[in-house]
């Protein structure tokens, strides 16, 4: 059985000094995100303390609680974030076309319908009727009863949008 602090004030008082400044130095996060790493892994500590098994300083202890905690945290952003070639298509598709093998991904449709439930209704119809539905320019400035170079800019503006909002939402998702 270990012999771990029975108070968890005097615990985290006692290192948090040392643990903050290792997470901030290792992560280079905001201060937001090293309190939260810190918070988990004080938290952890706590929970196992029964594991302590005085082979190392406690302070040596629990910063390897950190490194463990700060790597799980770069793994899962990871997972979560979006491959650059994936995100390159995505901003790009005013200059090329989405290739199919990256719109029939899971992660790339749930991230695009996530970012077009934000965009302007005049900006999502005109997207869905160009990129979803196939339909032309011309076609689109018919049924809106608007000039083509009206539908064209709209167009440009709606990707700039959509492009803004993907990173945003890829950003948030990591």
């Amino acid at each position: 059985m270990g012999t771990g602090p029975a108070r968890p004030d005097s615990f985290f008082r006692n290192h948090v000094r040392e643990v903050y400044s290792f997470i901030s130095r290792k992560t280079g996060a905001p201060p937001c995100d090293v309190e939260d790493l810190l918070q988990e892994c004080f938290l952890h500590a706590w929970l196992n303390r029964d594991r302590f098994r005085n082979e190392c300083s406690t302070l040596t202890w629990l910063l390897e609680i950190a490194k463990n905690k700060i790597r799980d945290r770069w793994r899962a952003r990871r997972r979560r974030a979006l491959p650059p070639a994936i995100m390159s298509a995505l901003t790009e598709m005013d200059r090329a076309p989405i290739p199919d093998e990256v719109l029939q991904k899971e992660e790339v449709g749930a991230l695009v319908r996530r970012a077009m439930q934000q965009l302007d209704e005049p900006y999502f119809d005109v997207l869905m009727r160009r990129h979803c539905h196939g339909h032309s320019v011309s076609r689109i400035a018919a049924d809106l009863a608007e000039s083509e170079d009206a539908v064209e800019s709209r167009l440009r503006r709606a990707r700039e949008a959509l492009r803004k909002l993907l990173v945003e939402v890829e950003a948030n998702d990591a």
